[in-house]
């Protein structure tokens, strides 16, 4: 079989680390098609996207992500289970995909492995080691971390201590859940942490360049220059996607100005009750929240006002974005292949996928025709749909031109540039 790689990413923005791991995906792995996963308007973290999903699946399949799919919300917007879940159901799915690349900061990938084992098994000692720890009032991440250590020793678990190995553990386990076997292709990240704020070296994290791009924003629109911004940013990433990030991005202090006021409504309006049946909720935190609220004036004090050793930032800010859309603990998502951009490589997998039949899941490239309100997808992708609804009133942008009914996906070779 021809091999195709699969990763699961957000691109938020895609940067040259990015860049790097597809490069190095498609040459260990002998592929000449890489196939990306990519969340939609809402990431992983609990918060807007910085650029719509349509512009970066663009510049990610102009870089060589040959085809881009949504992640839908329901997996896009969740812990690193349901986002991994999500996403490694929708590679296996299409039926092709023969290696899954994924970043690491490990060198022991077979570490990963050994964490992959045991929480995809959750074997009795380790689910009695977490209720102690659980019981202590750990967070369930540090509950989860000293279960692995006291099962499987300081070395295994430290390996769940960065959010990129974190993800890449979760991508195994689910591999195992799933009965996938693809050959596993680790990259080891370059430059900075995931996590790492500063500009530096040569290749800098997606939260230091949405850092930076968010102080751009906060410049006097009469002084700020964009010339000289694009200088100190653009050996961090590719020409198209920084032009994509100025022409189409918006800062994260103008999407939580616009979300604020429709979350509050909904906490307001919400009985402790409601807000306790919807995802990430328990323990209290829906209580926590309907008080923080009267005191809060942003997203952000309303976050440092409810967060505590047992509510992480993190599962804070999904709550709260499960909380602008309802989402309960009793929604069940799908998996289904919603083709968001491709080049000349992506469509003729696509073509190939159609020949072949070989998918298991919809392949979904003009929801008007092909989706049908009867079809079991139709529930968890009108979830997608209301996602980016609510993504552009908070960017106060226009609804209709933006619907996921309007828009089509982006053949790539045809960008010259955003404008």
């Amino acid at each position: 079989m021809e091999p195709i790689v699969g990763i699961v990413a957000e691109y938020n923005p895609f940067h040259n680390g990015h860049l790097y791991q597809l490069r190095e995906a498609k040459r260990r792995s002998g592929a000449d098609c890489a196939v990306a996963v990519m969340s939609g308007n809402f990431v992983q973290r609990g918060a807007p996207a910085a650029a719509d999903k349509w512009e970066r699946a663009a510049s990610a399949a102009a870089c060589g992500a040959d085809l881009v799919l949504e992640l839908p919300f329901f997996y896009a917007c969740n812990s690193a289970e349901l986002f991994a879940e999500g996403g490694i159901g929708i590679l296996r799915g299409l039926g092709c995909v023969t290696h899954l690349s994924f970043g690491c900061e490990t060198q022991c990938p077979e570490l990963l492995k050994a964490a992959a084992d045991v929480l995809a098994e959750e074997p009795a000692a380790f689910r009695q080691q977490l209720r102690v720890f659980l019981d202590r009032g750990e967070s369930y991440p540090k509950a989860r971390w000293e279960a692995l250590r006291a099962v499987c020793g300081q070395k295994t678990a430290s390996v769940i201590e960065s959010p990129n190995n974190i993800l890449a553990v979760e991508y195994l386990k689910q591999c195992i859940r799933q009965g996938w076997n693809p050959e596993y292709v680790p990259v080891f990240r370059k430059g900075a942490s995931y996590d790492e704020k500063q500009l530096s070296g040569e290749t800098a994290s997606a939260a230091a360049l949405r850092e930076s791009y968010d102080g751009f924003c906060a410049e006097d629109p009469d002084k700020r220059d964009a010339g000289a911004w694009k200088k100190t940013i653009e050996r961090f990433l590719p020409e198209i996607s920084l032009d994509m990030l100025l022409q189409k991005g918006a800062s994260k202090q103008k999407l939580e100005e616009g979300l604020y006021p429709v979350l509050i409504s909904k906490i307001l309006t919400a009985a402790p009750e409601e807000l306790g049946e919807l995802v990430s909720a328990g323990e209290g935190l829906q209580n926590r929240l309907k008080k923080a609220a009267l005191r809060a004036e942003s997203i952000e004090e309303l976050v440092q006002l409810v967060k505590s050793k047992r509510y992480t930032e993190t599962r804070i800010r999904r709550f709260l974005i499960h909380i602008v859309f309802g989402l309960t603990q009793h929604a069940e998502g799908r998996h289904y292949a919603r083709v968001l951009a491709f080049n000349a490589k992506g469509a003729a997998l696509l073509r190939k996928i159609k020949k072949e039949a070989c998918a298991q899941i919809p392949v979904l490239t003009n929801v008007n025709k092909e989706l049908e309100k009867n079809s079991p997808v139709y529930e968890s992708i009108k979830l997608d749909f209301t996602a980016s609804e609510i993504y552009h009133l908070i960017r106060g942008e226009a609804l209709y031109s933006n619907s996921d009914y309007v828009r089509k996906p982006i053949f790539a070779d045809e960008i010259v540039k955003f404008a």
